[in-house]
């Protein structure tokens, strides 16, 4: 399924997914304020964008644990073992960034100040974050 989003080097309307459903995902985007860019996009390499990374925090559900090391991903909140990842991803798909992994329990804050995630960052860059709880 394709989404609209933003482009990384020009900041019009743009999508990304699939690439079956460009048009029901661009629809209420009138054809010229879409974005012209090239799929491989070397102008976004060279263009000082603010919109550069996205910050993902996914949160996964292990299987029930053998030992009390692994008691260590209990979550009282979501009442189940749970292990988060950081991720960064460009707008144009590749990954830059993976954090180890850390037990459900570790908040948010602490997992960005101590996965060095903070320390690949470029001045000035924005980020999204989206929770995938499955």
């Amino acid at each position: 399924m394709c989404f609209k989003t933003k482009c990384g080097g020009c900041g019009k309307a743009t999508w990304a997914g699939c690439g079956n459903h460009i048009e029901s995902a661009l629809k209420d985007v009138p054809v010229n304020e879409r974005c012209k860019c090239p799929r491989d996009s070397k102008k976004f390499e060279r263009h000082n964008s603010r919109h550069r990374n996205v910050l993902i925090r996914l949160t996964q559900r292990p299987s029930l644990p053998s030992s009390q090391r692994v008691t260590v991903t209990w979550s009282s909140y979501k009442h189940h073992n749970t292990v988060k990842l950081l991720v960064s991803v460009s707008p144009l798909g590749p990954f830059t960034f993976f954090s180890k992994l850390w037990a459900g329990s570790a908040s948010d804050k602490k997992i960005v100040k101590k996965s060095g995630f903070m320390n690949n960052l470029e001045y000035r860059i924005t980020y999204v974050k989206i929770k995938f709880t499955p």
